[in-house]
């Protein structure tokens, strides 16, 4: 398959929005400076599932903030 870094290149090319988490179970340290350098999150194998749920529902959140009409308007009275 693809090379996870690769995956995550292409994903930040085309939606860069979207939040990268990753599941790494590298012991490449080189790898793994990547993988920090291209995801939001990277989360060791074997990973605790409530750390791995936990984490995406705060990418949730935090989409949703960023969309906020709310955030908008103060981002928007800064100066």
């Amino acid at each position: 398959g693809t090379p996870c870094p690769d995956v995550l290149l292409e994903v930040r090319r085309r939606h860069p929005p979207t939040a990268r988490i990753v599941l790494a179970d590298s012991s490449s340290a080189t790898e793994l400076v990547r993988l920090v350098a291209l995801a939001h999150r990277v989360l060791p194998k074997p990973f605790d599932p409530a750390e791995l749920r936990g984490t995406v529902q705060r990418a949730f959140a935090l989409r949703e903030l960023l969309h906020s009409p709310a955030l908008a308007s103060v981002v928007g009275r800064l100066s």
